[in-house]
């Protein structure tokens, strides 16, 4: 048995699922991501001129020509749009980084830019919910010594709770773990549990049966408290289909990084 995915993200609390997540039940879902200083549609270009001067909120590191960006994703058939701010990329103990947030709240439904200070109260039955600009921004980050990728070339993770040293250790232990057959045994240790979750694992290393040493890239990586994941550190992998995805909770033992719960997903 499985976890839907809406009870995923509910509960990671994660924004940055892969396009091919979202792309399994918004087949026509369409993304676009501009750059500040860049030719953009009028509302996504006032956008970002707005939000320049929230910058400062990550001059540390910010890496030389990058600016902020703004991903525009659309759907006819749902008829949604999905606009999400990506802040100038960091770079900080081996890892690219940047802040990122859903800014729907500061477009109509018809796509007019809002102004910061008017965003659309999305949730009124939480009147205390803060709507302002980054006031539930995360980060994204991928591991590289140098030379970071562009914000919207999908290659980097949407973390939560976690320092850039943090995710670096979780991602090399991910590809330790998924180099061979034998690495992954070496990595398991796995507590007492219901059937779904060695029928989770099992599925888990079928997959990667074929792509050790190639295995899918992580769609997310955070510190959880909670029932479902018992206060681990935890790794979501999204399937090459992405119809169908894995969350991997991770403990530091002497030895290293340790799988210590599994649970899989459903889009």
């Amino acid at each position: 048995m499985g976890l839907h995915l809406k009870s995923v993200l509910t509960a990671a609390g994660l924004t940055l699922f892969p396009a091919s997540v979202y792309a399994e039940t918004i087949p026509d879902l369409r993304c676009k991501t501009y750059y500040e200083g860049e030719p953009a549609p009028k509302p996504v270009a006032a956008f970002l001129k707005a939000a320049e001067r929230y910058k400062s909120l990550s001059e540390s590191g910010i890496q030389k020509n990058s600016n902020a960006a703004l991903t525009q994703c659309q759907s006819k058939l749902a008829n949604i749009a999905i606009y999400t701010l990506k802040m100038p990329i960091q770079h900080d103990a081996g890892v690219c980084h940047f802040l990122t947030e859903n800014v729907d709240r500061f477009f109509s439904k018809e796509g007019a830019f809002l102004g910061l200070n008017h965003p659309r109260n999305e949730n009124p039955f939480f009147t205390r919910d803060d709507p302002r600009l980054l006031s539930k921004a995360e980060r994204a980050m991928f591991m590289a010594e140098k030379n970071c990728p562009k914000q919207g070339d999908g290659q980097y993770s949407g973390t939560r709770n976690i320092s850039p040293g943090v995710f670096r250790s979780l991602a090399k232990a991910y590809m330790f773990m998924t180099a061979s057959d034998a690495n992954l045994l070496s990595s398991t240790r796995l507590r007492a549990g219901d059937a779904s979750q060695t029928e989770s694992y099992q599925d888990f290393r079928l997959m990667l049966k074929s792509r050790f040493g190639h295995a899918p890239m992580l769609a997310s990586v955070g510190f959880e408290a909670g029932p479902l994941y018992e206060r681990n550190y935890t790794i979501n992998i999204s399937a090459p289909d992405g119809g169908h995805g894995w969350i991997l909770s991770m403990e530091l033992e002497e030895d290293g990084w340790k799988l210590v719960n599994i649970a899989s997903w459903i889009a």
